[in-house]
């Protein structure tokens, strides 16, 4: 099943249904993956401080963000990861440990759109099992009528494409679409445990 975030409200809904079905204290690590510059750190200094900071990439950085659930704490660890190729095995090791993969590209930046699939679903498909969010990142910055651009119909596609659970643009910038990433994610880990707690005869 596919779904396409388009709003908070949606979601949170359906997180209600299942709030009941998560365990005290669930610690999930979500891998953020792609292009270096395509906006990785900001959006996990937006997630972590609701600001931006237009800061530089880096090898490796990690954070906790809790959300309280029908009265139960979900931890997620965020893990920033850097995009080049002489940190592969950095990468590798997150991968490793990662439940959720936070795929990103900027889509102002038709190619870091295109190493999603030429790139990033090859480094992960020993992992094709892990769900994936696919995140667009820098709306802001997008241009409809530029060619480098991607819109949000060809986000949608991809999303399709590579089986990701959510397709979200986001902006750190001005904040558009922030809040989306965890909703999505928690959505994921309570979809997860329903199917857990379900016995088939």
């Amino acid at each position: 099943m596919v779904w396409l975030l388009q709003g908070s409200a949606l979601l949170l809904s359906d997180i209600s249904e299942m709030e009941t079905n998560v365990k005290n204290k669930e610690f999930t690590n979500v891998a953020l993956i792609g292009d270096g510059y395509v906006g990785k750190t900001c959006v996990l200094n937006c997630l972590q401080k609701s600001n931006f900071r237009n800061t530089a990439p880096n090898v490796y950085t990690e954070m906790t963000i809790e959300k309280i659930v029908a009265d139960k704490k979900i931890q997620f660890k965020i893990i920033d990861t850097a995009g080049q190729e002489e940190y592969d095995d950095v990468r590798k090791d997150v991968y490793k440990k990662a439940d959720i993969f936070l795929l990103c590209f900027c889509v102002a930046d038709k190619v870091s759109y295109e190493n999603i699939t030429s790139k990033w679903m090859g480094e992960l498909y020993q992992y094709k099992n892990k769900p994936i969010i696919l995140l667009g990142t820098k709306v802001d910055l997008r241009i409809n009528s530029s060619n480098t651009s991607i819109s949000r119909d060809k986000g949608i596609k991809l999303q399709k494409r590579i089986g990701a659970k959510f397709y979200i643009e986001c902006s750190s910038k001005s904040g558009e679409g922030i809040s989306d990433v965890m909703i999505a994610a928690t959505k994921i880990l309570l979809t997860n445990q329903h199917k857990k707690s379900c016995i088939i005869l």
